[in-house]
């Protein structure tokens, strides 16, 4: 092994960990940081039979936003709608992906014009960088200790919960 590459690795290869650790402790390098962010909801006209209807859709433009430096992927989101009242939850998850315009357009009627996706498909943030997405839920049946009650007009509380993976970076050196 050459005694001079091996030096300047050894000189070089310090200044470099110290120099990422000061970016990093700077917070000019930050891991994925994802805020959400949601201004209203909306309820679509149902074409469904009132007997069918097990619970009421709810349409919500989410806004994500990842305010780190490295990428990270939203792999899935859910409501969590829970009555005032009665104290009882229900998960909701996404269907489909709407074109919010088209929605409001079409008097807030769901069809095949303003669905964008059929399903919900996990997407990349990169660093700092948003994206909003209008999301179509549906109550979610059959998981454990969330029975399907049917909802009822009332008073309810709608938390959003967000899966998602960070990207971690990979440092190369030369």
């Amino acid at each position: 092994m050459n005694p001079k590459i091996t030096t300047i690795t050894l000189t070089v290869l310090p200044i470099l960990i110290s120099l990422f650790a000061l970016l990093y402790s700077s917070g000019i390098i930050t891991k994925f940081k994802l805020k959400i962010n949601i201004d209203g909801y909306l309820l679509p006209h149902s074409s469904l039979q009132k007997e069918t209807i097990v619970s009421f859709p709810i349409v919500i433009p989410i806004l994500f936003t990842n305010t780190g430096n490295n990428s990270g992927v939203v792999e899935d989101v859910i409501l969590g709608v829970k009555n005032i009242s009665t104290n009882k939850t229900q998960i909701y998850s996404p269907i489909s992906e709407i074109d919010l315009q088209k929605y409001i357009n079409g008097k807030h009627v769901i069809h095949g014009e303003n669905i964008i996706s059929p399903n919900f498909h996990p997407f990349n943030l990169r660093g700092n960088e948003s994206h909003i997405k209008s999301f179509l839920f549906m109550q979610e049946n059959g998981i454990k200790g969330f029975p399907g009650y049917p909802t009822k007009k009332g008073n309810y509380l709608i938390k959003v919960f967000v899966k998602s993976l960070i990207l971690n970076p990979i440092l190369f050196c030369l």
